[in-house]
């Protein structure tokens, strides 16, 4: 208790300051660090021959760390209403405030897909479950293609399974361009339709 006698607003108005710009360059740089590494973590399995997450992913682990940021300014936005109060009192609202980014992160992580010999598994966002869904269930697999004058591109890649349910992937990103043939040749292989857009 008597740390918390100490303790004044300078000193919270430090800390405040130094976790802002911290986390503030943490949500430029780290996202790209940090997805590839807990889903590595928690999703490796030598089965799974094509992890991803999606862009969704990305920016709410961005949105995460910019949460600490937007409390330590709403801190001193406020402050001139609580600036006669006991200063552990903002601190620990600010505190339980920032906490709020942990679980907000861990949703963003948790947001991912991958493909396996035995079918297509995803966890949405706001989900922390994953669906699975066998090659069999797969219906239809649509390609867009782009074309103009020059060449012809694939541009996505849609999933439709017989329930109804449909994911659609970039074709043009590099990761899942490695893996494009092997997830027609499964649909094709289990007796599912491919529309290659022609």
């Amino acid at each position: 208790m008597k740390l918390f006698d100490k303790m004044d607003h300078d000193d919270v108005d430090k800390v405040v300051i130094v976790t802002a710009i911290i986390t503030t360059i943490c949500a430029v740089i780290l996202p790209v660090v940090i997805l590839p590494i807990v889903q590595g973590t928690v999703l490796f399995d030598r089965g799974n021959w094509f992890v991803n997450h999606t862009g969704a992913a990305y920016l709410v682990v961005t949105g995460a760390f910019l949460i600490v940021t937007a409390v330590s300014l709403l801190y001193f936005f406020t402050k001139r209403y609580w600036i006669n109060k006991h200063p552990i009192v903002p601190a620990l609202i600010v505190f339980f405030l920032m906490l709020l980014s942990f679980p907000a992160g861990w949703v963003g992580a948790m947001n991912y897909y991958y493909f396996t010999d035995e079918g297509f598994t995803v966890n949405e966002m706001l989900s922390l479950d994953e669906t699975f869904y066998a090659w069999e269930d797969v219906e239809l697999l649509t390609l867009t293609i782009t074309d103009d004058e020059t060449s012809a591109a694939y541009d996505t890649i849609e999933l439709t399974f017989e329930n109804g349910d449909r994911f659609e992937f970039d074709a043009s990103d590099p990761n899942f361009l490695n893996h494009r043939r092997n997830i027609m040749q499964m649909v094709e292989a289990h007796g599912g339709e491919v529309d290659r857009g022609r």
